[in-house]
């Protein structure tokens, strides 16, 4: 079975190449084009790894890496953000809110399937039922 990513992005463009990309190197893609969405996406599909643009969320990212992290552990489902490098100051608030790790586009393929293998070769990622059935949007 191939591993599940999630690419959350609000631009279509983008979201089109980086699902190309994914495909190639061999993952299912899910896709999304806002946050709300792709909370709904994320319960119903079950990815092993969430690759998102900030751009959607209200600050930079780091909401939907907090609300994993409180609301969908043991998930221990990886957040990987990607932006462009006038991103950086929020990075080390993000990474301590739970996102695990950010890029900066554009990312080369090499090193995106690099860190892509780092996170997802943890057999801990691996998607388990979630112990409440309550739902509640983080946005």
């Amino acid at each position: 079975m191939r591993q599940k990513i999630l690419l959350v992005d609000h631009n279509p463009e983008y979201r089109h190449v980086m699902a190309t990309i994914l495909r190639r190197i061999g993952y299912e893609v899910i896709l999304s084009d806002e946050a709300a969405r792709a909370t709904e996406r994320l319960l119903s599909d079950h990815p092993d790894l969430i690759l998102m643009d900030p751009a959607l969320l209200a600050v930079n990212g780091i909401d939907i890496a907090a609300w994993l992290k409180s609301h969908l552990y043991p998930l221990r489902i990886p957040v990987l953000i990607y932006t462009t490098p006038e991103g950086a100051s929020w990075k080390n608030e993000a990474l301590s809110s739970g996102a695990a790790e950010i890029l900066t586009k554009p990312i080369p393929f090499d090193d995106l399937r690099e860190v892509l293998r780092k996170h997802l070769s943890d057999g801990r990622n691996r998607p388990r039922p979630i112990a409440s059935p309550s739902f509640e949007r983080p946005l």
